[in-house]
């Protein structure tokens, strides 16, 4: 796939909307903050889906 951009876009969006439910869901079980990282969850996440065995090739 050559343009990464689009599929990225997707990802942060859908994140951005979950990450609020994410985050009242850590604070109400009583688990720490989660500490801050050079990579965020939809970079991770969209090298994941990106690079699924069944998607390389296409």
């Amino acid at each position: 796939m050559d343009n990464l951009t689009e599929p990225y876009c997707y990802i942060d969006d859908l994140y951005q909307s979950f990450k609020p439910e994410f985050e009242t869901q850590i604070i109400a079980s009583g688990r720490r903050r989660l500490r801050a990282c050079q990579i965020n969850v939809a970079e991770i996440t969209a090298f994941l889906v990106l690079n699924r065995p069944d998607f390389i090739g296409e």
